[in-house]
């Protein structure tokens, strides 16, 4: 299973969304949706029959009539088919993939297709956590099942299930659904999430039709789960479904179940609201279909189906009958129009009275990219749906900055097929210039009587701000307009005894022997949005103070001349081949050939050329002139030897190979030219070290027994001293570690505090040590465990975190549930002396036993559909496997694969569940062996009293008094 970002539903499955939810579109990845449906999915029995029996009824009959056509199977009379909880997973991977294909699955909860491989979708159970959208799926009940108690068949209802997102739906957890300003969204992993959780902001007015209609406040407490506008109406069918098909029991369930007719005046409200203005999509056709049994969709085959329907994707006008604008109406089934209807739509609700001429039900006049301070290309996709259209549609834009088909093209075609299926079209906007731009989108063609025109408007800021970063801070800032070249800022004093600074680069790390590609010294290139450069900085070269290095480009060598980087000290250097053999370069060195390959060393004003040293290998022997004389006698060079000349006093030196056979050659590997003449002399070399950061300052905090002992601040890597603290009656001072709370006989591989300034600010904690005879003296001390290494056979505390730490006891919640105890960590330690919340953990292999000493084994026991926790002496079902991600524990059982040990923090139990509610934690009984142990704190040392002082005027406070 792989899942790939998405935007909405794809192809013919990105089908009609209402005008309305349009406006709420994103900035980055919108989707204007246009109403009806296509004709493409047909249904596999004659609706006016299945739903004769509910002819001639209003309101509450119509509800309990529809409820009964819907409890059978295939409307035989036999009650519809239970497909159990574990086997969902072969029928939504057909009912919940892109046209049934069975292979790319839609999520209602984020903007992720997951590929689905195998005969049935793989539940990821253990992929929860914001950082983890797209990386496995759950089955999500909209009705979540704590409000009808795991009951079936409710419980595996596939027309309230789906497979979604593990992420998200973890996020979404049992909360309300609703609306919300603002909210929150999981971001990470492979997608983003499209859904949100937040405060409700329902309470409010709606158009629909023509007619406004007010909605009714959230009465809840918490927050409330609010999807994606494209899944609303999805969700809110689903609703009316499962209040209709358990018509006699729903009002019982609570939550958003109440008494109008099923339901609570604010779900009838949003869920009306869900229903009109996102209409029933293909998706919600062909699901339909796979839950009936349609084998032309339905590909699994066996007995993965219910053989009953959801009477509100096929008759979507039926919700206006039973909760809406013609509750007390009888219906007619006859003169309803179906949602499997090229012809239908929502404003043709309650009868037949939908027109025959071709539309565009589309669009709002008006589609609004935003601003952007950048000119990288904003991406929208637009839905062209078409109603009885007669043929295909042209889509052309006129006006600047804006494109269709990726940004390449003003006028596309759209074929009728595609139309009706609902056909995704980008449309690009590219700011050709600053400031504000419009165009028009035209739709022609298609039969319709006039062209459909939407107005396209955007805007790309004019300013943006760049920021000069040097020795770790910001230097200068300031303003630029696009195109433009601000000033550099004037460069920092040398920041250390070994850098210098030599430019700037956007690069905010590097490091090598060379410059950064995009290093500039003078003025910045064009900026076209907001920009950060870093100072950069070159080490000097290792003769002492007053010496640079600076990198000679090899590539300089091809030409006659080449200026070195400080073209003050160096006029050019050069080398030539003679009889036409020209000198290589291969990377970090230059090869000159036999017979006369020359290299010239030139120096210019005064200055001097006093030493040259030259690595080389396989030249038989060189010779060298100075400023034109004689040269001198030829000088043997032994392979990958070095030779020095010294003394020279000359403005230019040539050098010349004197091979004498094809094979010889001169080798630079290393050029060094030392200068002498006025002021300081200075080497450069080949081999600098350039980086983009600056030595960095840093404090170390040196703490005591929760006091601060010392603080050093200074350059990163500066030695420092400290003085060592004064242990108390029998300890020894070990050193300082960076943990807070360790202790054990081990500890001492801990110390880490090197001598130096870090190179981030860092506390250290003093570790003292002293020997234990015997005895266990941290009986109920227990420090948390976060890696399957540190899992050994021993007493634990499981511990669950929603509004607190709840460790699991022994005490019942009920005869199947145990119940939580409040604990307390001091950072990752905590101290209790109960006994009952201490469990024996025994650890064989890939598997372990949990069990209490005075309780016996924990293990499940399952009786009909419900798994309960029970102590004793089992030891068939009493074994489970175990994993931990980011210190997050996960205990599985092994006979019961599905279920898990969690803290469910609603119910406040201890139970086993099909997906964690919330983190386990381990924390594992430590103990002071016989030997020598080690603190990073000493207990015997201080006793710390907090005294509550209240006086006569009835003010308090507090004293701390510390006893030594």
């Amino acid at each position: 299973m792989v899942a790939v970002s998405r935007s909405g539903k794809s192809d013919a499955l990105k089908t009609t969304k209402n005008i309305f939810y349009r406006l709420q579109l994103s900035l980055f990845v919108a989707v204007m949706y246009i109403l009806p449906l296509s004709a493409s999915v047909t249904p596999s029995v004659t609706l006016t029959s299945y739903y004769s029996a509910a002819n001639g009824k209003s309101s509450n009959n119509l509800r309990t009539s529809l409820g009964t056509i819907i409890s059978t199977n295939k409307g035989s009379g036999s009650a519809h088919k239970v497909v159990i909880y574990d086997n969902l997973g072969y029928l939504l991977k057909y009912a919940d993939t892109e046209n049934a294909d069975g292979t790319t699955l839609i999520d209602i909860y984020s903007p992720c297709t997951f590929t689905i491989s195998g005969t049935s979708i793989t539940w990821s159970s253990t992929c929860s956590g914001k950082n983890n959208v797209g990386c496995g799926l759950n089955r999500e009940h909209t009705v979540p099942q704590s409000w009808f108690d795991k009951a079936s068949p409710m419980v595996s209802d596939a027309f309230h299930i789906y497979a979604v997102d593990a992420a998200s739906n973890g996020h979404r957890s049992n909360n309300h659904y609703g609306e919300c300003s603002g909210g929150t969204s999981y971001t990470g992993g492979s997608c983003n999430e499209s859904g949100k959780l937040g405060a409700s902001t329902l309470a409010g007015t709606y158009t629909y039709n023509g007619t406004t209609y007010s909605t009714t406040a959230y009465s809840g407490s918490g927050s409330v789960y609010e999807p994606a506008d494209e899944y609303k109406g999805d969700i809110a069918r689903g609703f009316f479904y499962m209040a209709t098909r358990y018509n006699s029991a729903c009002s019982g369930w609570g939550e958003m179940f109440g008494d109008v007719n099923g339901l609570t005046q604010y779900t009838v409200d949003l869920m009306l609201k869900w229903h009109r203005l996102d209409p029933v999509s293909e998706k919600e056709l062909i699901r339909n279909e796979v839950i009936y049994g349609n084998t032309t969709y339905n590909k699994v085959g066996g007995s993965y189906y219910q053989g009953n329907r959801n009477p509100f994707i096929d008759y979507p006008c039926l919700v206006e009958y039973i909760w809406g604008d013609s509750v007390g109406k009888s219906v007619d089934i006859t003169k309803l129009v179906s949602a499997y209807d090229a012809s239908f739509s929502l404003e043709g609700c309650p009868c037949s009275s939908s027109s025959t001429t071709p539309a565009i039900t589309s669009p709002t006049s008006n589609v609004d990219f935003g601003a952007t301070n950048t000119s990288t290309a904003v991406t929208k996709s637009i839905h062209v749906k078409g109603v009885n259209l007669t043929g295909n549609l042209t889509l052309t834009i006129s006006g600047s900055s804006f494109f269709l088909i990726n940004g390449t093209s003003s006028t596309t075609t759209v074929t009728q097929a595609n139309a009706l299926a609902g056909k995704s079209i980008n449309i690009v906007y590219t700011p050709s210039t600053n400031g504000s731009h419009s165009a028009t989108l035209t739709i022609s063609g298609g039969g319709l009587a006039s062209p459909h025109t939407i107005t396209l408007t955007g805007s790309c800021s004019t300013s943006y701000t760049v920021t000069w970063m040097a020795d770790g801070a910001p230097y200068h800032s300031n303003t630029a307009v696009s195109g433009s070249s601000p000033s550099v800022p004037e460069a920092p004093d040398d920041c250390g005894a070994t850098r210098v600074f030599r430019g700037w680069t956007a690069s905010s790390s590097h490091s090598g022997n060379s410059a950064p590609a995009d290093m500039f010294t003078t003025s910045a290139p064009s900026v076209t949005k907001t920009t950060t450069y870093y100072a950069v900085y070159a080490d000097k070269g290792s003769s002492g103070s007053g010496t640079v290095n600076t990198t000679v480009s090899m590539n300089s060598f091809n030409a006659t001349f080449g200026n070195v980087e400080d073209d003050s000290n160096v006029s050019y250097i050069a080398a030539q081949g003679s009889a036409g053999t020209a000198p290589a370069i291969y990377s970090n060195m230059i090869r000159i050939y036999q017979n006369g390959g020359t290299l010239t060393i030139s120096a210019n004003n005064s200055k001097k050329l006093t030493s040259i040293t030259i690595g080389s290998s396989m030249a038989t022997s060189v010779s060298y002139s100075v400023d034109g004389g004689s040269a001198s006698a030829n000088q043997s060079i032994s392979a990958n030897g070095t030779y020095t000349l010294d003394g020279i006093e000359a403005s230019t030196v040539v050098f010349t190979c004197k091979g004498t056979t094809s094979s010889s050659r001169l080798y630079l590997n290393k050029l060094s030219v030392t200068y002498s003449g006025t002021g300081s002399t200075t080497t450069y070399s080949n081999y600098s070290l350039y980086c983009s950061t600056a030595p960095v300052t840093a404090t170390a905090t040196f703490m005591n027994n929760g006091a601060t002992f010392a603080t050093q601040s200074g350059t990163a890597g500066t030695p420092i001293t400290i003085d060592d603290p004064t242990p108390c009656a029998g300890y020894t001072f070990e050193g300082w570690s960076t943990h807070e709370y360790a202790t054990g006989n081990t500890e001492a591989a801990v110390i880490d505090f090197a001598g130096t300034i870090p190179y981030t600010n860092t506390t250290y904690y003093a570790v003292y040590s002293k020997t234990v005879s015997g005895g266990s003296t941290l009986t109920n001390n227990y420090k948390k465990i976060t890696t399957a290494g540190e899992l050994t056979s021993g007493n634990y505390l499981i511990v669950g975190n929603s509004s607190g730490y709840q460790a699991m006891s022994t005490t019942w919640k009920d005869t199947y549930y145990l119940s939580p105890t409040a604990v307390t960590p001091e950072s990752d330690v905590i101290t209790t002396t109960d006994a009952t919340i201490v469990w024996t953990i025994t650890v064989s292999g890939s598997q372990v036993t949990i069990s209490n000493a005075d309780a016996g084994n924990l293990y499940i026991e399952q009786s009909g559909s419900h798994y309960n926790i029970k102590l004793g002496d089992n030891t068939t079902d009493n074994k489970f496997t175990y994993s931990v991600t980011d210190g997050n524990w996960l205990f599985r059982s092994a006979t019961y694969t599905d279920r898990v040990l969690e803290y469910y923090s609603s119910r406040s139990r201890w139970a086993y569940y099909t997906s964690a509610d919330a983190p386990v934690y381990l924390y594992k009984q430590q103990s002071e062996a016989t030997g020598t142990t080690y603190h990073t704190t000493s207990p015997d040392c201080t006793c710390r009293v907090t005294v509550t002082v209240v006086s006569d005027d009835e003010s308090q406070g507090t004293v701390s008094i510390t006893a030594l």
